[in-house]
């Protein structure tokens, strides 16, 4: 069987399963073609497979902005079979009916989906920092877990349906955070004192969205949030601030008042839903001033993940990495 396997991976857990994945079909006698993070073009033309792979991380209960764009901007296929794979950090939340919803929309037919648990990379959370036994114990549990998905092509089981009232929850987070995410994160990140100037953060981006001014990195518009450079940083110089979120926060608050006074008269639901237009705008303009200005302030101070443990890799996990 010819098997190809699309992936993004910030952190490492998603190319880790990719690899994985690939190795253990492999070993099978299957022919599988592995296209290394997505952040790269899309090629013009796709190899005809049996099977499509879709393996992609869960930022915010979906997907991440980057994977949604290369989704929705595929090659047309027709009746092409698709297996969608989410790895995270313990609940899918939207990620597997809108990614099979986007894929028949490029003419899959979504024949499973799949969860698969890893240890959780968003350093802001505190469930982020677990010892190395309970890291190893995710790690064989997602084995597991992979084992059981890729065995669903010996034999198909009926695709299951969701919960919906989880997905209309998941959704009201998610949605909004997508747009939030993909156009202010960036703004809130900071290099501290620490920064050697070496810039394999701007190198390693899969956004591209950082560039180095002054010898320290400078976050612009398109930041995913996937914390590749934050985990990956050399001397753990890169951190979120305070100040940024703070600013962005009052600017919220401003906007939310500000567009509430002024489209009033536009009557109580219009007047609604343009605070939460102030909202998102206010944020992003006082996340974006701070970033301007970020680089003449101190940086060593408020920091969300200062006492936060970066992840640290096996020996085999650099290796398939």
């Amino acid at each position: 069987m010819k098997i190809a396997i699309y992936y993004f991976s910030g952190c490492g857990n998603t190319e880790l399963m990719a690899l994985k994945a690939q190795k253990k079909m492999q070993s099978i006698g299957h022919d599988v073609l592995l296209f290394q993070n997505i952040e790269r073009p899309f090629p013009e033309e796709i190899p005809q497979t049996d099977v499509d792979f879709f393996m992609m991380p869960v930022y915010f209960f979906g997907l991440p902005a980057n994977v949604v764009h290369y989704i929705t901007h595929m090659p047309i296929v027709a009746g092409r079979k698709a297996i969608f794979i989410a790895v995270d950090g313990g609940w899918s939340g939207t990620a597997r009916r809108y990614a099979s919803f986007l894929l028949r929309g490029r003419g899959y037919e979504v024949i499973h989906t799949a969860q698969i648990i890893m240890p959780d990379t968003f350093l802001p959370l505190k469930k982020s920092q677990i010892d190395e036994k309970a890291r190893k114990e995710l790690l064989n549990q997602a084995d597991e877990q992979l084992q059981k998905t890729l065995d669903v092509l010996n034999h198909l089981p009926p695709l299951k349906k969701e919960n919906i009232f989880l997905f209309i929850i998941a959704a009201i987070v998610y949605f909004p955070l997508l747009y939030w995410i993909r156009h202010t994160m960036g703004f809130c990140f900071v290099s501290k004192s620490t920064c050697i100037h070496c810039g394999r953060c701007a190198q390693n981006c899969p956004k591209g969205v950082i560039q180095m001014k002054e010898g320290r990195p400078h976050w612009s518009v398109g930041c995913v949030g996937c914390f590749r450079c934050v985990q990956f940083c050399p001397v753990s110089a890169i951190d979120l601030s305070w100040y940024g979120l703070g600013m962005g926060i009052l600017g919220g608050i401003l906007g939310w008042a500000f567009f509430g006074a002024f489209f009033v008269y536009l009557g109580p639901f219009m007047a609604g839903l343009m605070k939460w237009v102030g909202l998102f705008l206010g944020f992003y303009v006082g996340a974006f001033i701070y970033q301007k200005i970020s680089l003449h302030l101190p940086t060593d101070k408020a920091l969300v993940m200062s006492h936060r443990k970066r992840i640290v890799l096996s020996d085999e996990e650099k290796r398939l990495s």
